[in-house]
């Protein structure tokens, strides 16, 4: 009977365990992609030549994501197994990522180039 109740209170502790990193992956994912498109939004209405250096981080407290920029939104998954994403619109309609593709994991250089927003590696 020890043994069943030692069981049940480890399970538990597990699982509580894994919804706690699954809630803080969330909050994290949430957290960069409305930090970066609050920076490209502000590179956009800069004007010419307004410009700022971004850097993404390797992982979202140990979760891996991907990070990809799109025409008019911001595009952020995580947690590949649960496919969990957020995305969010941005006022940026030409914005060119130089085929860079997934941004995780880089530093990179924003810059208004008379309208275009361009994303380069650093």
């Amino acid at each position: 009977m020890a043994a069943v109740i030692f069981i049940f209170l480890v399970n538990a502790i597990i699982n509580q365990q894994a919804e706690a990193s699954s809630i803080m992956a969330a909050s994290n994912a949430r957290g960069l992609l409305e930090d970066f498109t609050v920076k490209l939004n502000a590179v956009y209405l800069g004007g010419n030549n307004a410009s700022v250096e971004y850097v993404f981080p390797d992982t979202l407290g140990g979760v891996d994501y991907s990070f990809t920029v799109y025409p008019r939104s911001v595009l952020l998954v995580y947690d590949n197994a649960q496919q969990n994403h957020y995305s969010t619109r941005t006022l940026v309609e030409d914005v060119d990522s130089g085929g860079l593709g997934d941004l995780a994991g880089l530093k990179v250089k924003l810059a208004n180039n008379g309208g275009r927003v361009d994303i380069e590696s650093v």
